[in-house]
This record gives structure tokens, C-alpha cells and sequence, in this order.
């Protein structure tokens, strides 16, 4: 799959500033930043980071059924769209709907595979009953296909999600994604065979950026990352640990553009464990 991403900022005074390597495309202005975290703290709060669980469709789709069904043809007028919220209306169960936009979901067989498809798009608000609410700005494309001998899966995650209480780590904290991705699991195996993601995520007050990122076995005996992984620093530098994709667990890693460590190891394998339950199911 190929991934386009477009970034522009303006080029910075280099008379008074200088321009860093943010982990993402483009400069910003910044002074010269010291991290806070030292390596030991990024590498510990990088794999809490993606132990955490990445965001999952089908447990959106999940959400989106229970604040729907709190709903009636009155407000917001539709089993999966806010058909007459614009301005805001309040449904007879005391949920408040306000906004544009819905979701979808089909399932499908034919001869060869059977798949699935999540489409969530829209700006919205509604607030429910002790507290409940739901916030979802962007959209969210989801594509799932199962063969006899493999899944295979690829989406895009652009917007902001917000809840409170709703039970998901991810989504109560706060989910903020310029994302693409994509993979495939096979035969029965419980974790992914490969997978691609580019952009950036951000849960909480925690945030990372994928540049070409991939967990992949071509030509290796196992599965390994290549391309580059970065964290942000409280400090508001970047950790970004760049893998050669050598069949190794190590790369270089750098903060704000210097070299911390010519060889640094870390295995994500906690990614490849998170995205195969939230995808690939």
C-alpha cells in the first residue's frame, strides 16, 4: 500500500531560530531543547506507549450501537446519522445529539473471502445519561478482508475521538490520529505477518509518528521493524529511533536531530500484538 502525506510550514528565520527534526515532515522553530526523559525513561514510556492498545473499529463500532440506540426517529432522526442534530435536539431517553455526520458497517461473503467495512464520518457531540459523552471529529476508514489462508487489512484514522466513560483506555483519554495503515495475519497465527503505518498518534498526553514504519519478515527469520519510530519529549523534542531493516531490533536514535545512540535496541513488539487484536478481528 502507498502513503501520501503533505506538510507545509513556513521556513523559519534562521537568524533566530533553528530548524529541528520534528519526526514529522517540515521544520519548526524551536531553540535548542534538553530532553527530559532519559533514554532508559523513553524506552520505558515508549513500550507503555504501545502495550497500551492501538484504536480499534470494531470496539468504535461498539460505541457508536449504544449512543445510537438511546436515540429515536425524532432525534437525531437516523439508526447510525444525526439526520436532524445540526443545532442539537435531545432524544425521549435524555441523550443530547448534536452535530453532522454517522457511521456504516457491512459485512459481505462472496466465493473467494468474506469482508468487512467500518466508515465513520463527521463532527459530533452526545451527551448521555450519568455523565456519558462522546466526541468524534475526522474520519475513520476501516477495511477487513479474511481468505482461506490469510487476513488482510488496511484504514485511515484522521480526526479526534474524546469520551468519558465508555470503559476504553484509548478513547477516554483522548485520541488524536493523522494515520495510515495496513497489514496482514496469517493463516491462524494470533499476531500480524506484516504490517505498514505512517503518520502520527496521540492518546492522552502521550504521542508518537511513524515514518515508513514496518514490521515485516521479507528476507528475515522472524519479524522485525524498519523504518523509523519517535516519541515526543515532554520537552517538546522528538525520540526518533530509525531501524535500517536488517533483520536487527537496533537503529539509530536521535534527539532533535543529534545522534544520542548509533545502536539502539528496542523491540516493538508490543505493536505487533496491539494491532493484530484491533485489526485484524
Amino acid at each position: 500500500m502507498l502513503f501520501f502525506f503533505l506538510a507545509c510550514t513556513p521556513d523559519p528565520n534562521p537568524d533566530t531560530v533553528e530548524d529541528v527534526d520534528t519526526g514529522l515532515d517540515g521544520a519548526v522553530p524551536t531553540t535548542n531543547l534538553e530532553a527530559v526523559w532519559s533514554v532508559q525513561e523513553m524506552s520505558e514510556e515508549l513500550s507503555a506507549f504501545l502495550e497500551a492498545g492501538f484504536p480499534g473499529p470494531r470496539q468504535m463500532i461498539g460505541v457508536f450501537e449504544d449512543v445510537f440506540a438511546e436515540g429515536d426517529d425524532f432525534c437525531p432522526g437516523g439508526d447510525n446519522w444525526l439526520k436532524s442534530a445540526k443545532l442539537g435536539c435531545a432524544s425521549e431517553s435524555g441523550w443530547w445529539y448534536s452535530g453532522i455526520g454517522g457511521y456504516w458497517y457491512t459485512a459481505k461473503t462472496d466465493d473467494y473471502s468474506s469482508f468487512e467495512t467500518f466508515v465513520q464520518f463527521g463532527d459530533m457531540e452526545i451527551l448521555g445519561t450519568e455523565g456519558r459523552r462522546l466526541a468524534v471529529g475526522g474520519h475513520w476508514i476501516h477495511d477487513l478482508r479474511h481468505f482461506d489462508d490469510r487476513s488482510e487489512w488496511f484504514g485511515e484514522l484522521n480526526g479526534s475521538w474524546n469520551s468519558a466513560d465508555f470503559g476504553l483506555d484509548w478513547l477516554d483519554a483522548g485520541t488524536s490520529a493523522w494515520l495510515e495503515y495496513t497489514g496482514i495475519r496469517f493463516g491462524d497465527d494470533d499476531l500480524l505477518g506484516f504490517a505498514g503505518v505512517r503518520g502520527g498518534l496521540a492518546i492522552g498526553d502521550q504521542a508518537v509518528h511513524f515514518d515508513d514504519f514496518q514490521l515485516t519478515g521479507e528476507g528475515c527469520a522472524g519479524i522485525f521493524p524498519a523504518g523509523t519510530l519517535s516519541i515526543l519529549d515532554p520537552s517538546g523534542g522528538w525520540y526518533r529511533l530509525t531501524y535500517p531493516g536488517d533483520c536487527t531490533v537496533c537503529g539509530t536514535l536521535t534527539f532533535s536531530g543529534e545522534v544520542v545512540e548509533d545502536a539502539f535496541c528496542f523491540a516493538p513488539d508490543a505493536l505487533r500484538q496491539t494491532m493484530s487484536d484491533a485489526l485484524s478481528r
